[in-house]
């Protein structure tokens, strides 16, 4: 799967990424150190999935605030449009009242 590859170091194509922690050769199941640590990873991963939840629940409150000030701005364009329309058509006619009254 070379060709399908996107990393440029062929030693980073092989590594291999696990989900849960993994024990190494020199820790024990059954001692408390090998207990404590995988204790220890494994609040480590819960925070990092909490931190994440907070990142992407920004993310989307970033997201959600751009949609609506762009809303915003169009809005705000669309009554400027309207305002100089008005502003054009009540110049013509307060001319056009002042030359039937001349």
């Amino acid at each position: 799967m070379a060709y399908f590859s996107r990393h440029t170091d062929p030693e980073r194509e092989h590594q291999q990424v696990f989900l849960h922690p993994v024990m190494s050769d020199s820790q024990s199941w059954d001692g408390d150190d090998g207990a404590a640590s995988l204790e220890a990873s494994m609040q480590e991963l819960e925070e990092e999935e909490k931190r994440d939840r907070v990142r992407l629940l920004f993310s989307v409150g970033d997201l959600l605030g751009v949609i609506f000030c762009t809303l915003g701005i169009l809005v705000l364009i669309a009554l400027l449009i309207y305002l100089y329309n008005w502003v054009s058509a009540d110049i013509y006619q307060s001319f056009t009242l002042l030359h039937g009254q001349l």
